[in-house]
């Protein structure tokens, strides 16, 4: 695996420089201003290019070539305003938020959502919604039938994803990480990673925290995970840990990068602390625990203490929390059916409940038809529940007064829909 950071060339092509300008409309980004959209081919001398290990940055607007994987053509957007319809009606405080494409991962902050879609028709895109305007952008195409946008998550007003592809020559898969700014509209390219073989894992589970990106890759063997951090600041890629194969799963939040570890007989949640670089182990039960985030002092996860089973073998698992400044942990939610994806923000935990299912304890595919969104006040005590649809509604986040999660959209695919609290 080769990575670089900055491309440098001032010098022309031996034949020719060519720049493909993308034709579109200029339009309105996220803030307001005023953008344009440009589609470069690297400027790469064979003699003379040179590359910087490990970092480099180069931030500006999406006119500027800046760093680009060498091989392939790659793609900086103006972020595309796109239009929509009023969405699926799910409630008097609940609206549908995302509508582009069908949502694969997704992220959340302030008042935006970004998520990448599903390999379909249109590619693996990246995208950006802003919940009160209503308003939504395409912030980059992948190309179809290629990897594309997957990996994505925004944090203090920055969008980061990773954008892949399949070069016509030279390495088998690249790997792109590019940030967007939507305060300043500028894209950044932080790290192209060539990989040379396919003896490797690639970018899985990335979060940010503290201008720090973390996610899991190895260049040791295809399977491996190790945890790895890129600054938004200096473009510095940094590898932190590597345990074997077992880290999945990353996290970030505050100080701490989290992830479920599977070396041990069971899966545990440690962490790696950014400031002091000390590895813990959170949970430290002889029961599987696993898909932990945190918030503040307090980090909430899967739980397998109470049945048999675990994390390969799901069936009925339960939500707790650990506080970090006690060093206790409390269970949240211990209902006889599966509970999953949890998230917390304050004093309010949201998880994926399937106690309605006809199964409640689904164990394959073609059993699992009704899942809702349920949700704990730790001040209080109350369990309430939040969605009771028909289908299934999953990946739930919270923050603030705004509970998340997805949904089928009724046009055969599905969208982001938000509940607020309180109204």
């Amino acid at each position: 695996m080769t990575t670089c950071s900055l491309w440098r060339s001032g010098l022309v092509l031996a034949a020719c420089a060519v720049v493909w300008l993308y034709s579109g409309c200029v339009q309105d980004g996220p803030d307001g201003h005023d953008a344009a959209t440009d589609v470069v081919l690297p400027d790469v001398d064979t003699e003379d290019a040179s590359v910087v290990t490990d970092s480099g940055v180069d931030s500006g607007d999406a006119g500027d070539a800046g760093p680009l994987c060498p091989h392939i053509l790659t793609r900086r957007w103006a972020p595309e305003l796109l239009a929509h319809g009023p969405g699926l009606y799910c409630g008097a405080n609940c609206r549908q938020v995302t509508f582009a494409d069908t949502m694969h991962r997704y992220d959340v902050w302030g008042d935006y959502v970004v998520y990448t879609t599903s390999q379909t028709a249109t590619g693996n895109n990246a995208y950006l919604a802003n919940v009160v305007t209503g308003e939504e952008w395409r912030l980059e195409e992948g190309p179809w039938s290629q990897p594309g946008c997957s990996q994505i998550t925004i944090d203090d007003g920055v969008v980061s994803w990773v954008y892949a592809r399949f070069p016509g020559q030279g390495p088998p898969l690249v790997e792109l990480v590019r940030t967007y700014d939507i305060g300043t509209q500028g894209y950044t390219d932080l790290t192209c990673i060539e990989y040379e073989d396919l003896e490797i894992s690639v970018i899985r589970g990335l979060d940010s925290t503290m201008s720090t990106l973390a996610f899991t890759m190895s260049d040791q063997c295809d399977g491996c995970s190790d945890l790895y951090t890129i600054s938004l600041v200096d473009g510095l890629l940094a590898k932190r840990a590597g345990i074997g194969q077992g880290i999945v799963q990353t996290r970030a939040d505050g100080d701490l990068v989290l992830w479920t570890d599977l070396n041990a007989p069971q899966s545990d949640i440690l962490s790696f602390d950014l400031v002091t670089e000390e590895i813990r182990n959170i949970s430290n039960h002889e029961a599987d625990q696993w898909k932990a985030r945190k918030n503040g002092d307090r980090v909430v996860w899967v739980d397998h203490r109470n049945d048999v089973g675990g994390y390969l073998n799901q069936r009925n698992s339960d939500i707790y929390y650990h506080d970090l400044t006690t060093g206790q942990t409390h269970e949240v939610c211990i209902d006889l059916a599966l509970q999953d994806e949890p998230d917390m923000d304050g004093d309010l935990v949201v998880w994926e409940d399937w106690r309605n299912n006809p199964n409640p304890i689904p164990v394959y595919s073609n059993e699992f038809h009704n899942s809702d969104i349920y949700m704990k006040d730790l001040s209080t005590g109350d369990t309430t529940q939040l969605t009771d649809f028909e289908g299934m509604e999953m990946y739930p986040r919270v923050q603030g007064n705004r509970v998340y999660f997805r949904m089928a959209d009724g046009n055969g695919g599905s969208g982001i829909f938000m509940i607020e609290l309180g109204n």
